[in-house]
Protein backbone atom coordinates (compact mmCIF):
# COMPACT_ATOMS: atom_id res chain seq x y z
CA UNK A 1 0.00 0.00 0.00
CA UNK A 2 2.93 2.15 1.08
CA UNK A 3 4.83 1.81 -2.00
CA UNK A 4 1.69 2.16 -4.25
CA UNK A 5 0.93 5.42 -2.92
CA UNK A 6 4.93 6.10 -3.19
CA UNK A 7 4.99 5.67 -6.84
CA UNK A 8 1.62 7.67 -7.25
CA UNK A 9 3.41 10.59 -5.79
CA UNK A 10 6.50 10.14 -7.82
CA UNK A 11 4.09 9.87 -11.05
CA UNK A 12 2.38 12.96 -10.24
CA UNK A 13 5.50 14.90 -9.44
CA UNK A 14 7.86 13.67 -12.54
CA UNK A 15 4.85 13.04 -15.52
CA UNK A 16 5.00 15.89 -18.01
CA UNK A 17 5.27 16.50 -21.88
CA UNK A 18 7.33 19.43 -23.11
CA UNK A 19 8.23 20.51 -26.50
CA UNK A 20 11.14 22.52 -27.14
CA UNK A 21 11.47 23.54 -31.08
CA UNK A 22 11.12 20.69 -32.64
CA UNK A 23 12.17 18.14 -29.90
CA UNK A 24 9.58 16.36 -27.32
CA UNK A 25 10.26 14.98 -24.36
CA UNK A 26 7.88 12.57 -22.38
CA UNK A 27 8.78 12.10 -18.40
CA UNK A 28 6.58 9.37 -16.77
CA UNK A 29 7.37 7.85 -13.38
CA UNK A 30 10.55 6.10 -13.60
CA UNK A 31 12.22 7.06 -17.62
CA UNK A 32 12.55 10.25 -20.01
CA UNK A 33 11.80 9.86 -23.61
CA UNK A 34 12.82 12.59 -26.37
CA UNK A 35 11.86 12.30 -29.95
CA UNK A 36 12.27 14.90 -32.53
CA UNK A 37 8.98 15.67 -34.33
CA UNK A 38 10.84 17.04 -37.99
CA UNK A 39 13.46 14.28 -38.26
CA UNK A 40 11.08 11.48 -37.10
CA UNK A 41 9.82 9.43 -39.98
CA UNK A 42 6.91 7.17 -38.30
CA UNK A 43 3.39 8.04 -36.90
CA UNK A 44 0.42 6.71 -35.64
CA UNK A 45 -2.10 7.45 -33.78
CA UNK A 46 -3.10 5.27 -30.28
CA UNK A 47 -5.27 5.37 -27.20
CA UNK A 48 -5.09 4.30 -23.64
CA UNK A 49 -6.50 4.85 -20.44
CA UNK A 50 -6.54 6.56 -17.31
CA UNK A 51 -8.81 6.72 -14.32
CA UNK A 52 -9.44 8.30 -11.00
CA UNK A 53 -11.42 7.96 -8.11
CA UNK A 54 -12.94 10.28 -5.75
CA UNK A 55 -15.08 10.28 -2.91
CA UNK A 56 -18.94 11.23 -3.59
CA UNK A 57 -20.96 11.36 -0.27
CA UNK A 58 -20.56 7.64 1.07
CA UNK A 59 -19.50 6.47 -2.17
CA UNK A 60 -16.26 6.38 -4.18
CA UNK A 61 -16.94 6.76 -7.86
CA UNK A 62 -14.06 5.81 -10.56
CA UNK A 63 -14.22 8.01 -13.45
CA UNK A 64 -12.31 6.12 -16.78
CA UNK A 65 -10.76 8.23 -19.58
CA UNK A 66 -10.03 7.59 -23.05
CA UNK A 67 -6.55 9.30 -23.68
CA UNK A 68 -5.87 9.50 -27.17
CA UNK A 69 -2.16 9.74 -28.28
CA UNK A 70 0.20 10.33 -30.65
CA UNK A 71 2.81 7.34 -31.42
CA UNK A 72 6.08 8.11 -32.80
CA UNK A 73 8.70 5.73 -32.75
CA UNK A 74 8.00 3.96 -29.33
CA UNK A 75 6.95 7.73 -27.52
CA UNK A 76 3.47 7.90 -27.05
CA UNK A 77 2.33 11.62 -26.56
CA UNK A 78 -0.72 12.22 -24.87
CA UNK A 79 -3.07 14.44 -26.92
CA UNK A 80 -5.28 15.02 -23.69
CA UNK A 81 -5.58 14.83 -19.85
CA UNK A 82 -7.85 13.74 -17.91
CA UNK A 83 -10.70 13.69 -20.43
CA UNK A 84 -9.39 17.54 -21.47
CA UNK A 85 -8.02 17.58 -25.11
CA UNK A 86 -4.87 19.73 -24.86
CA UNK A 87 -5.73 23.50 -26.46
CA UNK A 88 -5.92 24.04 -30.04
CA UNK A 89 -2.23 26.16 -29.55
CA UNK A 90 -0.55 22.94 -28.18
CA UNK A 91 -1.72 20.76 -30.97
CA UNK A 92 -1.04 23.29 -33.75
CA UNK A 93 2.82 23.45 -32.18
CA UNK A 94 2.76 19.74 -32.60
CA UNK A 95 1.45 19.67 -36.00
CA UNK A 96 3.96 22.96 -37.02
CA UNK A 97 6.83 20.90 -35.47
CA UNK A 98 6.41 17.78 -37.52
CA UNK A 99 5.61 19.56 -40.48
CA UNK A 100 9.57 21.37 -40.39
CA UNK A 101 11.03 18.03 -41.13
CA UNK A 102 8.63 18.15 -44.46
CA UNK A 103 8.06 15.18 -47.35
CA UNK A 104 9.91 11.96 -45.42
CA UNK A 105 12.04 9.49 -48.03
CA UNK A 106 10.50 6.39 -48.89
CA UNK A 107 7.34 4.31 -47.70
CA UNK A 108 6.27 6.87 -45.21
CA UNK A 109 6.54 9.68 -47.45
CA UNK A 110 3.27 11.61 -46.26
CA UNK A 111 2.92 9.96 -42.62
CA UNK A 112 4.15 12.84 -41.21
CA UNK A 113 1.82 15.55 -43.37
CA UNK A 114 -1.27 13.41 -42.38
CA UNK A 115 -0.36 13.11 -38.56
CA UNK A 116 0.10 17.20 -38.86
CA UNK A 117 -3.26 17.25 -40.55
CA UNK A 118 -4.92 14.90 -38.35
CA UNK A 119 -4.16 17.17 -35.50
CA UNK A 120 -5.50 20.08 -36.83
CA UNK A 121 -8.37 18.63 -37.35
CA UNK A 122 -8.56 17.44 -33.83
CA UNK A 123 -8.83 21.52 -32.94
CA UNK A 124 -12.01 21.56 -34.92
CA UNK A 125 -13.81 19.05 -32.56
Amino acid sequence: MLVGCLIGLLHAYRYGVRLNRTVVTVRTTFTTSRVDLARAVRFYFGERTESTTSQQGSFEVRTVYRVPLLCVGRTKIPLSYYGRRLPAFQLEALARAIEVGGVRPGPYAYEGLNAAQALRSMTRR
